[in-house]
């Protein structure tokens, strides 16, 4: 992702401790293939450690601790929300770890506790800028801010053209004012951006599936209340039939989820066959075969001018004749002296 590399890691939870040992080993020769470049690793280790927010520590745990130490990352989880939710209870077990120079630059992270996934582990959303002093980019944006490509930076011209502002862009704070002095300033911050950065455009709208469609629209709106209730269960005073039963409407409503998909699915691709017998041209092809016909109807048109538009429309390939690579032996002067007997 750009120039951070990202690692995603999964170790079994039924595995002996000394092969997820060797797993750490093997882990560690791939992160240190890549250092000094910025790295992430995540995923699903089923290790368990105070040090992101379990309540215990188990042996996995402290393995994994240990190698943290001597490999250089650093965890990035915040806050003691369970990242892995069943019906026996949840655990922390989804573990984000960073080299020191991107870890500065994550912030907001945190588990989407009410969000559907449509699996017993739930979402992580974390915000990476793209340096260290770079703020975090807000969740919202107003569209009035312009927006420039860092990967287009031209680090030569961002400094001549920081040069120039502080030379004779500065304006006078007796004179101006503070307000003005602030305007003045992004003034100079913009005119030394598009100096040395290509601007963008607006963020483009994520796509929706193929497979979308209103009813699965509201099927994942129930999925996703019946997860905020489970959630919110687990969280205050409860009975266990209190999480029973809410832990079976969610099962319902991702059960009745999962089979609108697959419906939708199947839909979708029973619509793409049938569109494959329809006409391969589409609309354009239509309108140009409609314009012939008023011009010249086909069964008054000349055979040669028919013939010439066909022509036009399909021209025929050149003949490629290849060139000779030796000359042809009938061709070689022959000296009765040299001819074998």
């Amino acid at each position: 992702m750009g120039e951070i590399i990202i690692i995603g890691v999964y170790f079994s939870p039924n595995r002996p401790l000394r092969e997820f040992e060797a797993y750490l080993e093997r882990l560690g020769r791939a992160v240190a293939g890549v250092t000094p470049s910025p790295i992430i690793v995540m995923g699903d280790l089923n290790a368990k450690c105070t040090a992101w927010g379990s309540p215990r520590t188990d042996l996995r745990g402290e393995a994994l601790l240990d190698w943290l130490v001597g490999i250089g990352l650093e965890v990035v989880n915040r806050g003691a929300a369970d990242t892995c939710v069943r019906a026996q209870g949840g655990s922390i077990v989804d573990i984000t770890l960073a080299s020191p120079t991107v870890s500065a630059c994550i912030a907001n992270w945190r588990v989407l506790e009410d969000t559907e996934t449509l699996s017993d582990h739930l979402y992580i959303r974390m915000r990476v800028s793209r340096a260290r002093s770079q703020q975090p980019i807000p969740a919202r944006r107003t569209g009035r801010l312009p927006r420039w490509s860092l990967a287009s930076l031209d680090r030569e011209a961002a400094r001549e053209a920081a040069m120039v502002e502080a030379r004779w862009g500065r304006q006078t704070p007796e004179v101006d004012g503070v307000d003005n002095m602030a305007l003045g300033l992004r003034a100079s911050l913009t005119r030394t951006c598009d100096a040395s950065m290509r601007r963008v455009g607006p963020l483009k709208r994520k796509k929706a599936a193929y497979w979308w469609c209103p009813e699965v629209a509201a099927l994942w709106v129930t999925s996703n209340a019946a997860r905020r209730q489970f959630s919110r269960c687990r969280r205050r005073r409860h009975t266990q039939e209190e999480l029973d039963t809410h832990y079976v409407a969610l099962s319902e409503a991702k059960k009745a989820l999962n089979l609108a998909i697959a419906k939708a699915k199947d839909s979708a691709y029973t619509a793409f066959l049938a569109s494959l017998d329809e006409n391969p041209w589409g609309r354009p092809y239509k309108l140009v075969r409609k314009k012939l016909r008023r011009a010249a109807p086909m069964d008054t048109m000349e055979m040669g001018t028919l013939q010439n538009i066909l022509e036009g429309l399909f021209p025929a390939a050149p003949v490629f004749n290849p060139p000779a690579m030796v000359v042809p032996r009938e061709e070689l002067p022959i000296d009765p002296e040299t001819v074998p007997l």
